[in-house]
């Protein structure tokens, strides 16, 4: 067996950076000793990088970096007000990054044929200057070049993103006159938003003081329980991870997995659960094996892959050596449409669905391991971004999926209130339609404190869609 995982182009690299730097040491030895008495004249060569660099035209730059994103900017049409800020700073930051980049590249490759042209080298040569001045001289002129571009651009940058901010100011503080108006003339019953509001006084570049949650999508949440009972979803993309560090097997033993899902059925016809398992290195995605199982009328399953060596960490009797191909992740589907999986949260004190058994008992306590505790679901991915899908009208047994946002372990001096004690959620929605075009959409928010489940705030709110 091979050892997989291991990364030889990493091996390469340093191996050619460590003898690009012995060899540096051997060479430059001498001129190492004289540097401390050098530095003014490497600095005198970087002076004259520098005026070689200005009259290779180094103040076009900017120029060329400004015109490529006033023709570019117009041409990126994004989502929403907040993609748009993003989309654009992107734009300005890796567009200079780039120019400056491929300058100095070639301006580097140019430096010494240029000074041998206009015979300032020869002035250069006449000095009692060491290879090594040489070199830092070079360098310390390309490097303050780059720097006075940047600074320059990022000034730029900055003035541009303002001006811009301004105009999403602008167009926000007329789109809310506009819907107080209707609203208050009875044209549009829908109260105006506070987001636009917000940005109207605020912008869209201005730094906030906000934490991000765990997003956790599930076919069904059962809010009675504590903590809450998330449940796999069948008949579509919801997809369940179970993670499991190395997994040390004992030679002559086929390890196994082992699952268990009590399952509620919205159509009981559809028999036993199934369950399709793929079963993938995390370092190594290439190597893969899958498998489709039916539970039995206990909800269990097992099962035995063919090629254990690929995923399973194995000792070498002979010589001792172990061959770990580390991390090993499950992806499990429920093809049964109606059918929702019930998921162990696999915690200290509870059961977990997915167990790995017939492991090696020297090295994998009882012989068995447990996957990382709360596994993920992820539901059908739409240009990166997950989906949940509301009630459907041909399958009106089937329930509502669920998207949980959890902010664990946020201190409570450091939620951001306001003067009123209160704190604020934004949501950023988007809504893709195959019935119902007419009707509005809405979104039923419950939130609650993990610590007290049963004390939840409802909201149901209507989302402000976009219509081409």
């Amino acid at each position: 067996m091979q050892p997989s995982g291991f990364d030889y182009v990493s091996l390469a690299a340093n191996i050619f950076v460590g003898l690009l730097i012995l060899t540096f040491v051997l060479l430059a030895f001498r001129d190492v000793r004289r540097l401390s008495t050098g530095l003014s004249r490497a600095w005198g060569v970087a002076r004259v990088t520098l005026s070689e660099l200005w009259f290779g035209r180094a103040w076009a730059i900017p120029l060329i970096w400004l015109a490529v994103c006033l023709v570019i900017g117009p041409l990126i049409r994004p989502y929403s007000v907040s993609s748009r800020v993003a989309v654009d700073l992107m734009v300005l930051l890796r567009s200079q990054t780039l120019l400056v980049l491929v300058y100095l590249g070639v301006m580097a490759c140019m430096a010494l044929p240029r000074e041998r042209q206009r015979r300032t080298i020869i002035t250069t040569g006449s000095k009692p200057i060491t290879r090594l001045e040489l070199l830092l001289g070079k360098i310390m002129g390309l490097a303050a070049a780059g720097f006075m571009l940047l600074l320059v651009m990022g000034a730029a940058s900055w003035v541009i993103m303002n001006l811009e901010d301004l105009q999403i100011r602008h167009e926000a503080t007329v789109l809310y006159s506009m819907e107080k108006k209707q609203y208050d003339q009875a044209v549009r019953h829908i109260p105006p938003q506070k987001g636009i509001l917000y940005t109207a006084e605020h912008g869209a570049i201005e730094a906030q003081n906000y934490f991000t949650g765990t997003l956790r999508i599930a076919g069904l949440i059962d809010y009675s329980t504590t903590p809450p009972t998330r449940f796999l979803k069948g008949g579509n993309n919801e997809t369940l991870y179970f993670e499991f560090p190395s997994l040390p097997a004992l030679p002559g033993h086929q390890p196994a997995f082992v699952f268990y899902f009590h399952t509620i059925q919205a159509y009981p016809n559809n028999g036993l659960p199934r369950l399709h398992v793929t079963l993938e290195q995390r370092y190594n995605t290439r190597i893969t094996e899958e498998k489709s199982l039916t539970l039995s009328p206990q909800g269990a399953a097992i099962w035995f892959p063919k090629n254990p060596e690929n995923f399973f960490a194995y000792e070498d009797p002979q010589t001792g050596q172990i061959f770990d191909p580390g991390p090993v992740v499950i992806k499990l589907t429920s093809p049964n449409l109606g059918d929702y999986l019930q998921i162990l949260p696999g915690t200290s004190n509870q059961n977990t669905s997915c167990l790995a058994i017939n492991l090696d008992p020297a090295r994998a306590k009882g012989g068995y391991m447990l996957p990382k505790p709360d596994p993920v679901i992820t539901g059908f991915m739409a240009d990166g971004k997950d989906e949940i899908v509301g009630p459907s009208v041909r399958h009106p047994r089937l329930r509502r999926e669920v998207a949980s946002f959890e902010f664990s372990h946020l201190p409570i001096n450091q939620i951001p209130l306001n003067d009123k004690g209160e704190f604020t959620v934004h949501l950023l929605l988007g809504v893709e339609k195959q019935v119902n075009e007419a009707l509005p959409a809405e979104a039923l928010i419950r939130a609650y404190n993990v610590d007290n489940p049963h004390d939840v705030v409802n909201r149901l709110l209507r989302i402000n869609e976009k219509h081409v």
